[in-house]
């Protein structure tokens, strides 16, 4: 079994036995840093006036975009795990959610006004994952829209973050929870190579009373 089909069973499991919604999404965060999360992805998606539509990519359970929800005429998430999208119609009724990969987006060109990655990078397996992903949700971006992908792992401090990893203790551990199999991304990389395709990009730092805004980054795109 490979890792991408691992790690979906388990994000299932977690969907399925964990009430939580933050813990669902390995995100056990309390009401002030779910606010201030969202406040900032409204600030740095520029979502003080109502849009037409909005993409989550890996929406997870929702618990994200619920927070969201009335900045938006319609809501639309997808994620690759059959059970965080029963979740997210659970939470948010009048969402449009669907079961699908960040590498293979099942919309037109151009549909969204504004688009979200939030946190999925990390668990991809590949660099190729990565920039197929990219490509995708700029292309059901539509002109003069706006996208975040948003916590990033900077990869200047891989070396730091994976051995400080406790390789005995990961062992025990899920896929999903094992610090050393997280990857990192190259943000310049990242910038440049959308910088070709004639994108602006900024690489933007994270509110500093989040856990880990140290070494993740967002990056946004205008379309």
């Amino acid at each position: 079994m490979i890792n991408k089909d691992l790690k979906q069973i388990e994000w299932e499991h977690n969907a399925s036995n964990e009430s939580d919604l933050g813990k669902q999404v390995l995100r056990p965060l309390n009401k002030e840093i779910w606010s201030l999360l969202s406040s900032d992805i409204i600030e740095k998606l520029q979502l003080e006036n109502r849009v037409k539509s909005f993409l989550d990519v890996g929406c997870g359970n929702g618990r994200l975009i619920s927070l969201l929800t009335d900045k938006s005429d319609e809501i639309f998430g997808i994620d690759y795990a059959p059970s965080m999208i029963e979740e997210a119609k659970k939470i948010i009724p009048n969402g449009n959610f669907m079961v699908g990969s960040a590498e293979a987006l099942p919309f037109p060109n151009s549909l969204f006004s504004r688009t979200l990655c939030y946190s999925i990078f990390h668990y991809f397996s590949t660099e190729e994952q990565i920039y197929t992903a990219v490509d995708e949700i700029c292309r059901v971006t539509s002109p003069g829209g706006i996208i975040l992908i948003g916590d990033l792992l900077d990869k200047k401090f891989e070396e730091e973050i994976k051995k400080s990893s406790k390789l005995g203790l990961e062992a025990n551990l899920p896929l999903i929870k094992r610090y050393s199999e997280w990857l990192f991304v190259d943000l310049e990389k990242i910038v440049k190579y959308l910088e070709k395709k004639g994108n602006k990009i900024e690489i933007l730092e994270q509110p500093s009373l989040l856990p880990t805004s140290t070494y993740r980054k967002d990056l946004k795109i205008w379309k």
